[in-house]
């Protein structure tokens, strides 16, 4: 096909894209209207061939209306077929809902619009690939939520308090207390990580490009490096009784990854107040938690490093050997 302007390949199938807005009409003529960016969209096929029309005439242009009579009693019209497009998609009425063309009800398209009275045409369109596998979205909305909440939680409260733990406390099992607790987190951060990457597979939007999911993507390959620096620092406390190299890598890298994670973390916002707005809310209860959690681990790295930098249960060891090697003296002495 070719026009003025350019040509185009009508033979085979084309490659669109498409984005829509959930929520109610903007119902504005105001240039300076807010519009938000849309919360949802994808990728589709749309076969050309079938699409295309044959010698038939323009309906609108020359169809004519016998006087007196219903406009559409009478005439005939021919219209394109095409492939479905519509079915309700994650948040309305989008190409990957069940009817649409990669849904699983296949497509919802119009075969053409031929009939006695110029509109009996009937429904029929290509069969879906793969479409949300009857995910509404009230539940894609939920793993968003669920996303947030999980990844939230264990960054800003359940990582960094499974530190506090070996500055604030000393007992004969707080090493493995410490290791399951992060372990236990390095679990849930997994999780919350495979929901977020489900949901922008399943709704195909266009967010790997996003500094949210690079830098999500970053801090969860950065985090499961972590329990091997631990367990390599464990090793070689015990070997050693005193702090190695390995030490202060476990403990930097941890605090790295937490200043990272809370910067991906409003990233998320940000990006989900662009796509869905309405994130008032959420912002502002994770900027309490993160300087609420923030000042207590600073407060408490501050006291310790008045106190000499070791932390309780450094301590603790330091005096049970120093009264072993006193004891061990004066043993020595009554002989």
């Amino acid at each position: 096909m070719r026009w003025s302007g350019g040509t185009l390949d009508i033979s085979s199938s084309s490659p669109w894209i498409w984005a829509m807005k959930s929520g109610s009409a903007i119902k504005s003529d105001n240039a300076k209207t807010h519009i938000q960016q849309h919360d949802n969209m994808g990728t589709f096929t749309f076969d050309l061939q079938k699409a295309t029309g044959g010698d038939s005439s323009n309906p609108f242009l020359d169809a004519s209306t016998p006087s007196g009579s219903d406009p559409s009693s009478t005439g005939s019209s021919s219209g394109p077929s095409s492939t479905g497009r519509n079915g309700w998609g994650p948040f309305g009425w989008g190409p990957y809902g069940p009817n649409g063309p990669n849904g699983p009800n296949g497509g919802n398209g119009n075969s053409g619009n031929s009939g006695d009275n110029g509109n009996g045409g009937s429904n029929s369109g290509s069969s879906g690939s793969s479409g949300y596998f009857g995910t509404t979205p009230q539940k894609l909305q939920s793993i968003r939520t669920a996303h947030c909440v999980i990844m939230s939680l264990t960054f800003l409260v359940l990582l960094p308090g499974g530190a506090l733990l070996m500055r604030a406390f000393s007992f004969p099992a707080l090493t493995y207390v410490h290791a399951s607790a992060q372990l236990f987190s390095l679990t849930l951060a997994l999780s919350g990580f495979a929901l977020g990457v489900w949901y922008v597979r399943t709704t195909k939007q266009a967010i790997r490009e996003q500094p949210h999911y690079i830098l999500g993507t970053t801090v969860i390959a950065m985090l499961l490096l972590q329990p091997v620096f631990g367990l390599i620092h464990h090793g070689m406390y015990r070997r050693y009784e005193k702090r190695t190299a390995v030490t202060h890598l476990h403990v930097w890298y941890g605090r790295l990854i937490f200043v990272l994670a809370l910067t991906n973390g409003a990233l998320g916002l940000k990006l989900g107040k662009s796509m869905r707005g309405g994130m008032e809310a959420a912002t502002i209860a994770y900027s309490v938690v993160a300087a609420i959690m923030a000042t207590l681990y600073i407060s408490v790295l501050l006291l310790a490093w008045r106190k000499g930098g070791k932390t309780v249960a450094e301590k603790s060891r330091d005096q049970h050997r120093a009264e072993r090697r006193l004891g061990s003296i004066s043993g020595n002495r009554e002989e």
